[in-house]
């Protein structure tokens, strides 16, 4: 709804979507899952309109957020059972392809109304084997598996033009390892391969703690406890836009934290936005 209130798409009968934003940029704060039941319909969605938007000379970028990060390292507490239920669909899908492995690209562009339509979901859904979903859940999101490698196509952090965006935020230890090595050691994570510190777990500094770019609350607070908490915010925020040469114009989009009255660019100056609503 909200990329068809925008003016980015257009859904037609049978359930078809176009992108027809033109040369529009569009940046999806990260968190596509754990969202609700039609998890992977979604991501289906999205890959097809990414590459709808480069053919119009447009750009639809997607990032990675915390719950991507739960999902790859096997933490599905927050999944819902529908969601579940979508993922064992995708599974049998997967099998109904020859050479599925090798049909990557069209299987993501065409699944999305298939699981969609397979996956009834919710509590009335058909009965659900739980070793089977885990199973299902594991292989699809693990890394190197066929979402997870999907996954490792997103950033970690982006910059467009004099605008950076990350789900959490970025801070000054992060602009000073570089957004770039930060994205490349999350999508080869994501793809099942080790890190650049040698590691095969998770790339501390892009997702792996308190203090990364996915899960840090430094920015992404509604309200700041007080007048320092706030001092310090900007004193990082500061910190990084110069490290990142964004000059005086320059900002940051976080996501993460909910923002109960809408979006918010109250503090700092109006050089941070929290937009998740």
């Amino acid at each position: 709804r909200v990329l068809k209130i925008a003016g980015l798409i257009e859904e037609y009968v049978g359930g078809a979507v176009e992108w027809v934003g033109g040369d529009a940029t569009l940046v999806q704060m990260g968190d596509v899952l754990d969202r609700g039941d039609f998890e992977i319909a979604l991501m289906c969605l999205i890959h097809s309109i990414r590459k709808q938007a480069r053919d119009a000379g447009g750009n639809v970028f997607v990032l990675t957020g915390n719950h991507e990060a739960l999902n790859a390292n096997g933490d599905f507490r927050y999944v819902t059972r529908g969601a579940f239920v979508e993922t064992c669909a995708f599974a049998e899908l997967q099998k109904e392809g020859k050479e599925a492995e090798e049909k990557k690209a069209s299987l993501l562009d065409t699944l999305g109304l298939m699981v969609r339509a397979a996956a009834t979901g919710g509590a009335g859904g058909p009965p659900l084997d739980p070793t089977t979903a885990l199973r299902a859940r594991i292989n699809a999101f693990a890394p190197g598996g066929i979402l997870a490698r999907e996954m490792a196509t997103y950033h970690t952090a982006l910059v467009v033009n004099d605008t950076v965006f990350a789900h959490g935020g970025l801070l000054p230890m992060h602009a000073s390892y570089g957004i770039d090595k930060i994205n490349q050691e999350t999508g080869r994570w994501m793809r099942g391969t080790r890190t650049g510190d040698g590691q095969a777990g998770p790339p501390r500094l892009a997702v792996g703690g308190p203090e990364s770019v996915v899960w840090t609350r430094v920015y992404s607070k509604e309200r700041f406890a007080d007048p320092f908490e706030e001092a310090r915010a900007n004193e990082l925020l500061d910190n990084t836009l110069s490290l990142l040469k964004l000059g005086s114009d320059g900002r940051m989009v976080v996501g993460h934290t909910p923002q109960m009255q809408g979006v918010n660019n109250q503090n700092l100056g109006g050089k941070l936005w929290k937009v998740d609503v």
